[in-house]
């Protein structure tokens, strides 16, 4: 193990921690076309379906400009449609695809399998905790 001047900084432990769980995520969805961050824009439209690119962008933490070309990408693969809001024409809400619906339900067992192996040293209780204390600090 390094020093002590790195193991003292949280920041530290969960850049190391976000490296090794994003590289093996990146690994385990690209079988399927995906990314972390497509993975979690799919995510966000089950969860909430009509969501607007603007929903997106905040909620993901994004630069319009990157969720443009996320979702011209995800357009382009079929895995999600635009639809006009009924009210105001200027305002486009987005949809998954029957196409994605499948696709994500494959990638959200990959992912669980992921999180369960590379968080393997952790038992439920510390996994909950972990969640919730990471939760705390970038919903502040």
């Amino acid at each position: 193990m390094q020093g002590t001047t790195l193991n003292s900084l949280i920041g530290y432990h969960l850049r190391r921690t976000s490296t090794l769980v994003t590289s093996h995520l990146v690994d385990t969805l690209k079988p399927l076309g995906l990314r972390p961050v497509t993975f979690s824009i799919l995510c966000l439209l089950r969860e909430a379906p009509g969501l607007t690119s603007s929903d997106i962008t905040r909620r993901l933490g994004l630069k319009s400009a990157n969720t443009a070309t996320l979702l011209g990408e995800l357009e382009a693969r079929g895995w999600i449609e635009r639809r006009d809001d009924e009210k105001d024409r200027r305002v486009t809400h987005l949809h998954l695809t029957d196409t994605a619906v499948t696709t994500l339900e494959e990638a959200l067992t990959l992912a669980r399998e992921h999180e369960e192996d590379r968080f393997s040293a952790l038992d439920s209780t510390e996994r909950q905790t972990l969640k919730a204390l990471l939760a705390r600090v970038w919903q502040e």
